[in-house]
């Protein structure tokens, strides 16, 4: 004799309160906006990026041409043939054309220097507001495991990278004491008084401590008091 099999049951379906669906089809409704801007957001960082390597590519050449400029050897004109002075009665005016000679030296080699520096810092001006540029878009990047980070992490090295090879150094960070010589003021802070409270862009100079350009900082000044605070 077969046991006793009970009747099947069906469940009734879970009623979903009204209230709850709403709230359920508004926080997918955000979720989707939310990855709408996401989409949006890496868009634009992604044509960032392009500039900025456009840019890099374009100073990589022009700092590439100065560095030919500057290891060109410089033609040394020959000084031009002097009559053979008399004995004795000669002998101050050559003193003289030597001394002459020997300014006329002095001052083509200055100028040489100098426009060999103006070029030199003009291309490495350059590579740093490049770097100032990648590092404020790393810095405000809400994932840092992104592609896109990883990919401006690489093109950040390879700037530093030329711009170190050419002999820059920046200089200029939070907390360095303010220092006129190489600091800019543009503006003041909350911070620690006569100190860098921010750097809105790098100075540069040369690994012998040639100033190209000072760096443009907010100095900080004393913090409000609470009394201040809570006018």
């Amino acid at each position: 004799m077969r046991g006793y099999e009970p009747w099947p049951t069906t469940r009734s379906p879970r009623v979903v309160p009204l209230e709850a669906a709403q709230e359920l089809a508004r926080k997918a409704d955000e979720a989707r906006a939310l990855a709408q801007r996401a989409v949006h957001e890496n868009e634009r960082l992604r044509r960032e990026l392009a500039r900025a390597t456009e840019a890099l590519e374009q100073t990589r050449g022009e700092l590439q041409d100065a560095l030919e400029a500057l290891t060109a050897p410089v033609p040394v004109p020959e000084p031009a043939p002097q009559p053979e002075p008399e004995p004795l009665a000669e002998d101050a005016r050559v003193r003289e054309l030597l001394a002459d000679l020997a300014n006329v030296r002095r001052q083509r080699d200055a100028q040489i220097e100098r426009v060999r520096i103006e070029e030199r810092g003009e291309g490495l001006n350059q590579l740093a507001d490049v770097i100032d540029d990648l590092e404020r878009a790393l810095a405000s990047h809400p994932d840092p495991d992104s592609p896109w980070v990883q990919g401006t992490v690489a093109v950040l090295g390879r700037v530093r990278h030329a711009f170190e090879r050419a002999g820059g150094v920046r200089f200029g960070r939070f907390g360095d004491p303010f220092d006129p010589n190489i600091h800019d003021a543009v503006g003041t802070a909350p911070g620690v008084p006569d100190t860098v409270a921010m750097v809105q862009r790098s100075g540069v100079r040369l690994e012998d401590g040639t100033l190209i350009r000072p760096a443009s900082v907010l100095v900080g000044t004393t913090p409000p008091s609470h009394e201040e605070t809570t006018r």
